[in-house]
């Protein structure tokens, strides 16, 4: 999948969706002030009972600690993780850590992401350990991104983006291409594509991407749009066509803020199924989330999340 950071309202079409409604689950995050201006923050799930061929935690129980703390010269350590893996006392650690106000180029970010997860993905065959070094260069005329998985050596991807007010304001253009790597040709192109948005007002905005995959041999057009009815209101829409295989799928999303604590967010898909999504601010520090997904409008057994926040 090509990320393209061009559309802005693409967000609002899948977050709180994608990440929630397929099993069941209860979610319990609660972050504490840490010395020296650190976060220590422990999530909880408690999910459906796991498939006899997967080995987490015991009945869907999984629990993480996360430690974050940045440094006034730009160092930020956005993750250190510990995740149980198995029934066993082993933990899996997964970093993420950032550097920016470079004084040679103010506007560059670089970040690393790894973990030391030595077990085998079903689907790849390989292990899911991985160090990923990428870094995020912003300017006036756009921006260029890139990335490379150092331990795993297998993928890269760049993906450059531009536009200039003086030209056609609110236009917005870019290209990503994503490499793989393999041991007998070294790295060559898996997937590439172009997109463009273009913001009519503060209201209205736009996309549209066209990406290759070169390994299926398939290609997909997707157009998107949003309109921001009022500070309450705002729709958004997505459609895909990839001609290969015929298949089109869309997505219509409504947000209405109900008031300054209260935002309720609702998606009808392609494909019949219907999701819901409430988030409540209790407190400053207090944030609570319901999600129900419905596999059609008619429906009378959704999948229910629902998630608590605490600091």
């Amino acid at each position: 999948m090509l990320h393209f950071p061009l559309l802005p309202r693409e967000d609002i079409l899948s977050k709180d969706f994608l990440e929630s409604g397929k099993t069941p689950k209860v979610e319990v995050e609660v972050k504490v002030p840490a010395p020296f201006d650190a976060k220590l923050v422990s999530n909880s799930v408690w999910g459906s009972a796991p498939k006899k061929d997967e080995v987490p935690a015991p009945e869907g129980f999984k629990n993480k600690l996360n430690f974050s703390w940045s440094h006034p010269s730009g160092f930020t350590l956005g993750k250190l993780e510990l995740t149980p893996e198995g029934a066993d006392t082993s933990f899996v650690v997964t970093t993420e850590t950032s550097l920016t106000k470079i004084p040679s180029l103010p506007g560059l970010k670089v970040e690393f992401k790894g973990n030391d997860d030595v077990s085998v993905d079903k689907t790849s065959k390989v292990t899911k350990q991985a160090g990923e070094v990428s870094f995020e260069y912003k300017h006036d005329l756009g921006s260029v991104t890139g990335s490379v998985d150092i331990i795993r050596k297998d993928k890269a991807s760049f993906s450059v983006a531009g536009g200039k007010k003086d030209i056609v304001e609110g236009l917005v253009a870019g290209a990503s291409v994503n490499l793989q790597h393999t041991k007998e040709v070294g790295y060559t192109i898996a997937d590439f594509g172009v997109g463009a948005s273009y913001a009519v007002n503060k209201e209205i905005s736009s996309g549209a991407t066209y990406a290759v995959n070169k390994g299926s041999k398939e290609y997909e057009a997707t157009v998107l749009g949003s309109y921001k009815y009022s500070d309450e209101v705002t729709v958004a829409a997505k459609v895909a066509y990839a001609p290969a295989s015929k298949n089109t799928s869309s997505a219509l999303v409504a947000v209405y803020k109900c008031n300054p604590d209260t935002v309720i967010k609702a998606l009808l898909s392609s494909d019949a199924s219907l999701g819901l999504s409430v988030k409540q601010t209790l407190k400053p520090s207090t944030v609570a989330y319901g999600y129900a997904k419905f596999s059609s409008p008619y429906s009378a057994s959704p999948v229910l999340a629902g998630k608590l926040t605490l600091g």
